[in-house]
């Protein structure tokens, strides 16, 4: 695979953020759901802000205007459970502000509008809230699962680094993975190209919370490098992500998940992408869907940052 075209420098001294400080945000005006954030340069895909990082940000606003505004913390419902982001315009490095919309409210669920500016209209995600305990009631009925993940082995934890796009993909470095042996960071590239699976944690130390799930569900390496065709260097844009919440994590957050990673069709440069997110104990904490597409890396470029 040849080099990454460009690719984002970092001073011997830079210091690289945590994903809470990566997410944090302040309040402008609370009654009016702004918000302000700044995007951090070690979060990126080449030069821009990572798709699931950016996700997890509205989840954070999304999160923090329900149980913060007076009207909204009454109703009791902290836990996003799905979201649904569409991705308009690329965003840069720098200054962002948000806004979060009430769409509905209800005694079970209500909906969100978060929307990200630079400028203009980056990205949107409606967000379904709920309480996942006190709210959810009703029949719990079997169904089919998808194949359990493979045991959790002791041993050491692995960064990406033999990627040889490691240093152009600097939010991989948030993570620590465990895969099977002989594979191609999860892959079986002569059998399954299309599929990845993979054990992670946060490199920080950190707990996987419901809104680094949005970062989770789109940290992989990008399937279509596990092909000859795609020898060339590309990049990988979202289009439209969303993810279903299963589960809430007991205690301040999960350790340790288990990602599988597969896309169905490939073709014409667009692709689909599941994620099947599991606990330790098996069980889905949560379901994630992307559109994205496969485009020259030359077009991952520095852009100007927007004023705000």
């Amino acid at each position: 695979m040849k080099s990454w075209p460009n690719k984002p420098i970092f001073e011997s001294d830079f210091k690289y953020s945590s994903f809470d400080e990566a997410v944090a945000t302040s309040t402008v005006n609370l009654e009016a759901g702004e918000y302000s954030a700044t995007l951090l340069r070690d979060w990126c895909i080449g030069f821009v802000p990572h798709g699931g990082y950016l996700t997890s940000i509205l989840l954070h606003v999304g999160t923090q205007h329900m149980i913060s505004h007076p009207k909204l913390s009454k109703l009791n419902q902290p836990h996003p459970i799905h979201s649904a982001v569409t991705f308009l315009s690329r965003c840069v490095p720098g200054r962002a502000k948000l806004v979060a919309a009430v769409l509905k409210t209800g005694r079970q669920y209500t909906f969100l509008r978060v929307s990200l500016y630079q400028d203009v209209l980056c990205l949107e995600a409606n967000i379904a809230f709920t309480h996942m305990t006190e709210h959810q009631k009703g029949p719990t009925l079997r169904t089919v699962l998808p194949p359990p993940p493979p045991p959790l082995t002791d041993g050491p934890w692995y960064t990406a680094e033999g990627d040889p796009l490691h240093d152009a993909r600097p939010v991989s470095k948030k993570i620590l993975y465990k895969v099977a042996p002989g594979s191609q960071f999860g892959s079986d590239k002569k059998n399954s190209p299309s599929v990845r699976e993979q054990w992670v944690k946060m490199a920080d130390g950190s707990k996987f919370s419901i809104a680094s799930l949005g970062y989770l569900s789109d940290m992989f390496l990008p399937l279509p490098e596990n092909y000859d065709e795609t020898s060339k260097t590309h990049w990988y844009p979202t289009l439209a992500l969303s993810i279903e919440v299963k589960r809430a994590p007991e205690g301040r957050g999960w350790d340790v998940l288990f990602c599988r990673v597969q896309s169905r069709v490939i073709e014409n440069g667009r692709m689909d992408i599941t994620i099947d997110v599991f606990d330790e104990q098996s069980r889905i904490v949560a379901i994630s869907h992307h559109v994205a597409i496969i485009v020259d890396a030359a077009r991952n470029r520095t852009k100007v940052a927007a004023k705000l």
